[in-house]
């Protein structure tokens, strides 16, 4: 895992497609760089990847 944390990185973990592109174009639009996860599984591989300052995820 990557010890780095990008401050300006959020993922947002969310089922819907539609929702996740809407919260991205929102954060996107306030400076933040976003990356949509579908599912639990892909965010935790992502994190893997790269560590990101904020997940956002739906209940």
């Amino acid at each position: 895992m990557s010890d780095i944390i990008d401050k300006g990185l959020v993922y947002i973990v969310e089922d819907s497609i539609a929702s996740g592109a809407l919260y991205a174009s929102q954060l996107e639009q306030a400076g933040f760089q976003c990356k949509h996860f579908t599912d639990g599984y892909s965010a935790l591989v992502g994190i893997k990847e790269k560590m990101p300052a904020v997940i956002v995820q739906d209940v």
